[in-house]
């Protein structure tokens, strides 16, 4: 995110990459919203997949913003990204113990072969999970930008090999 920041781009190239960037994204969405509309073995309401994608959305946004400020690294904010998406998975694995069911996870349980008696938002897992989300992954983001800024301050090179030979 401060990558992007730092690139000397004109206002009309980042506004194109900007529009090309939206229109990537809603035509996935239109697409998979499409699908799942016209299947009638797919149990999808429009209300699942704005949940499905809320979930991934605020499994990566803590991270995200924090990475826009000097605070959090660029490792930090990728390890806080991949955290949410583990938070997720072990949710579901924990609740049900498999590895399947923690891979459904993503989806708050509204599709897959573990059916539970609550799904999607009527669930109490959705309310927990969208506690939790941001709480684990910007702690995460924190700690690893915190572990990755003491780990700079240490000389690197062969004083260390000497020193440690020693």
């Amino acid at each position: 995110s401060k990558d992007i920041l730092q690139r000397e781009l004109t206002p009309k190239q980042a506004l194109a990459a900007g529009q090309v960037w939206l229109c990537l994204v809603n035509v996935t969405a239109i697409a998979v919203a499409w699908k799942g509309a016209k299947d009638p073995n797919v149990n999808t309401g429009v209300i699942n997949l704005f949940l499905i994608a809320d979930l991934l959305a605020l499994s990566i946004a803590m991270p995200v913003f924090m990475g826009l400020g000097a605070l959090v690294t660029q490792t930090g904010a990728l390890a806080g990204c991949f955290s949410g998406l583990l938070v997720i998975m072990g949710f579901g694995w924990f609740e049900f113990g498999t590895f399947m069911a923690g891979l459904e996870m993503f989806t708050l349980m509204a599709f897959g072969n573990v059916m539970p008696a609550e799904v999607g938002l009527s669930a109490s897992r959705t309310c927990i999970l969208f506690f939790v989300l941001p709480v684990v992954t910007g702690a995460i983001a924190y700690v690893v930008s915190w572990m990755d800024h003491v780990s700079r301050s240490f000389p690197v090179g062969d004083k260390v090999a000497e020193e440690t030979t020693l």
